[in-house]
């Protein structure tokens, strides 16, 4: 397979505060490493910031596909220990502009499964999505982005 060594900087994401460390080219498609950019970030509970690092944790997140390949963002997010000692929270992890957190991918990618489900219908896109890309999204997923 011919691999196109112009395209690791061609390569952009929706994340906000997110800085690209590594882009992969790989046989699958494309996976670019990232962190975020500042050192530090405020408790969601009590809005205190803390510099204070618990943990590192990787989290894989799917993007919109790009030149025809599945995108794939491996996100180094840390965990931050809570300096109030007032607050509830003890740790916490960092946020991430532009992706929800208790979801897997981008929103870039959520209007990318909207527009194909508009496009295709439901059935049509979960075999486009696992035909092309070898991404099993589920029915109930593209469902539930639609409502």
């Amino acid at each position: 397979m011919k691999r196109d060594k112009n395209i690791k900087g061609q390569i952009d994401f929706n994340l906000k505060n997110v800085k690209k460390t590594e882009v992969r080219l790989l046989t699958s498609g494309i996976r670019i490493v990232a962190q975020k950019g500042e050192t530090s970030a405020a408790c969601p509970y009590c809005g205190i910031v803390s510099n204070k690092v618990y943990e590192h944790r990787k989290q894989l997140i799917l993007d919109k596909p790009s030149n025809d390949k599945k995108v794939e963002i491996e996100l180094n997010k840390r965990r931050f220990v809570c300096v109030n000692s007032e607050c509830s929270a003890k740790t916490f992890t960092e946020n991430i502009e532009g992706l929800s957190s208790t979801r897997r991918y981008t929103r870039a990618f959520e209007n990318y499964l909207k527009d194909l489900v508009s496009r295709k219908g439901y059935m049509e896109a979960q075999r486009f999505l696992q035909y092309k890309y070898g991404l099993n999204v589920s029915l109930t997923t593209l469902f539930y982005l639609n409502c």
